[in-house]
């Protein structure tokens, strides 16, 4: 299995939510592949969360799936897919996640981060085929 997993989440971790923190564990045990874009814009914004939060429990995730769990993909959108984001007011921040998401196997995207609307969830099904799901629905995969 592999996972793309937002930022929200390690935030949310760092908040000590329970939920998030044992989805990351999940991933982090079960040796999950998690998705990184060769551009680094991803692991930029994990190092800032980690900056903001020194959240031990971040940090252990993230040495992990940098070093043994990481699938490195392109987060690139091309240029039709970008203005449609742009036109449902989704933050470009996010796009390399998108990106990364729509080329890993199982094109999931974990994340309950408020840009990511009904409708741009629609959009990212039906244009790229990328599922987003909550940390809940996320831990299902693991029962």
């Amino acid at each position: 299995m592999d996972w793309t997993i937002d930022t929200w989440v390690l935030y949310k971790v760092a908040e000590a939510r329970q939920e998030a923190c044992r989805f990351l564990e999940r991933v982090r045990l079960c040796m999950h592949g998690v998705g990184f874009d060769l551009e680094g814009q991803i692991v930029a914004e994990y190092r800032r969360c980690l900056e903001v939060t020194r959240s031990r429990e971040v940090k252990l995730w993230f040495k992990v799936a940098v070093s043994k769990l990481a699938i490195p993909v392109s987060g690139g959108l091309d240029p039709e897919h970008q203005e449609a984001l742009k036109n449902l007011e989704f933050h470009n921040d996010d796009w390399p996640f998108v990106g990364v998401a729509s080329r890993t196997q199982d094109k999931r995207l974990v994340s309950e981060e408020s840009d990511y609307k009904a409708e741009v969830r629609t959009f990212l099904g039906r244009e790229l085929s990328v599922s987003v799901l909550s940390v809940a629905e996320s831990l299902a995969f693991f029962t």
